[in-house]
């Protein structure tokens, strides 16, 4: 198995899990290249209209084990930008993004990293960190870094989480601030308030690193 199936492999795993933990149903709709298939801005909300409790964001990057750590940093830098670019979810299905980088191909395309995001919102108030008592990673990201252990290629999950008054500029914001404790070197991390809005992310590194 290559490394775009078995990131695809992982990927898929990360959202399964994602979606089980909220009680969402594993349906999904696909969007390419950055570019959300909904159209136009969520309508407004009148003041005593109840919004949805959580965004909640996933983004994953799967790379050649030779590639250097600030490339795996520059896509999560992308992967911010397609946040801001393209806004908020207006639904739980949400919207998928994702990108290549470092073109390795000659008879066919190939690249060395590719990185995907899937920004939804959590109907149901199940919240990423159950663990309000400090910070700590949840139980499903664990459980997907040890699925992941053994990998031959290098991995980064990295989940995201605001309330309806946290805007896209913010959720880039917690995705670029966990990009640069993994630039500094940590491997897994989290940071997140009272109102459980912030970051957790995880670094898993090749099994002959």
């Amino acid at each position: 198995m290559d490394l775009t199936s078995f990131g695809c492999l992982l990927w898929a795993l990360l959202v399964g899990l994602h979606c089980l933990a909220s009680g969402a149903p594993g349906k999904r709709m696909h969007r390419y290249s950055g570019q959300c298939e909904d159209s136009g801005a969520p309508p407004p909300q009148e003041e005593d209209e109840q919004p949805s409790p959580f965004t909640q964001v996933t983004v994953s990057v799967d790379a050649q084990p030779g590639m250097l750590t600030r490339d795996l940093v520059y896509c999560l830098a992308r992967a911010a930008g397609a946040l801001r670019t393209n806004g908020l979810p207006v639904s739980t299905d949400g919207c998928h993004y994702h990108g290549d980088y470092g073109y390795t191909g000659v008879a066919v395309p190939q690249y060395s990293v590719h990185w995907r995001v899937h920004a939804r919102l959590c109907t149901d108030q199940q919240d990423f960190f159950p663990d309000k008592d400090g910070p700590s990673l949840p139980s499903w990201l664990e459980m997907a870094g040890r699925l992941s252990q053994g990998s031959l290629a290098r991995h980064i999950y990295v989940i995201l989480q605001g309330t309806p008054r946290t805007s896209c500029d913010t959720l880039a914001w917690f995705l670029t601030e966990a990009a640069d404790a993994i630039a500094a070197g940590a491997s897994e991390g989290s940071n997140f308030d009272e109102h459980c809005c912030g970051y957790a992310f995880l670094v898993i590194r090749p099994a002959s690193f």
